[in-house]
C-alpha cells in the first residue's frame, strides 16, 4: 500500500503538468498562420498559391505547435513563422519572414506582428532597429548576386540568427529577453 502511495505522489506532478492549459490570451502558431489572410500585407497575397485555408494547410512542411514554430513552402519561397511570448504583458509576438530569393517582390524583411481583438498590428519596436540598420548598411556588394539579410527563426529556443543570403555566415543574432530582442554581435 505504501509503494502505491509513493508512486501516486511521484505521478501527480507529471499529470498536473500535462493538464496545463493555454491562457485565454494565447494562440498556437498554427492559429496565427491561419489568420494571416486578415493582415493588410498578407504574405500570401503576393504568392501564386491559392490563399484558401486548405491551400495554406497543404503548404506547411514543419508544424511544431509545442515550440511555436511553423515553416511552409509556397511557390514564391519559404515562409517561417515563430511565436515569442511576453507573459508579463500577456502579448504574443508573431514573427515571420518570406524568403523568395533575389529579385522576388515577395521577399520580406523580418516582420513582427501582434494579433489582438481581431486585428493585426506591426510592432517593429521590439527589434533593435538601429543596430540592424547599421549592419544592413555594410551589406557586401558582389557582382551578379543579390545579398540581403535572412533570418533563421528558431524551432527551439529564443535566438534568431541573421546571415547574408548567399554565403550563410552568421552576421548577428537576436536574443529574446524580457519582451524584446537584444542584438548579439
Amino acid at each position: 500500500m505504501r509503494k502505491i502511495f509513493l508512486l501516486a505522489l511521484l505521478f501527480v506532478p507529471f499529470a498536473t503538468f500535462a493538464q496545463k492549459t493555454r491562457p485565454a490570451w494565447s494562440k498556437t502558431v498554427e492559429d496565427y498562420y491561419n489568420l494571416f489572410h486578415e493582415m493588410e500585407e498578407d504574405p500570401f497575397k503576393c504568392d501564386d498559391t491559392p490563399s484558401s485555408a486548405a491551400a495554406r494547410t497543404r503548404a506547411v512542411v514543419v508544424k511544431d505547435i509545442k515550440n511555436g514554430y511553423l515553416r511552409a513552402k509556397t511557390t514564391m519561397g519559404i515562409i517561417e513563422v515563430a511565436v515569442f511570448k511576453d507573459v508579463a504583458t500577456e502579448t504574443e509576438y508573431v514573427l515571420y519572414q518570406l524568403d523568395g530569393g533575389p529579385h522576388n517582390m515577395c521577399t520580406t524583411d523580418l516582420r513582427v506582428m501582434v494579433y489582438k481583438n481581431g486585428k493585426w498590428t506591426e510592432k517593429p519596436q521590439v527589434l533593435p532597429q538601429n543596430k540592424i540598420s547599421d549592419v544592413a548598411a555594410k551589406q557586401p556588394i558582389r557582382a551578379n548576386i543579390d545579398t540581403y539579410l535572412v533570418y533563421k527563426l528558431p524551432q527551439k529556443g529564443t535566438i534568431i540568427n541573421a546571415s547574408w543570403k548567399g554565403n550563410g555566415k552568421r552576421v548577428f543574432a537576436l536574443r529574446w529577453e524580457k519582451g524584446k530582442f537584444v542584438f548579439v554581435p
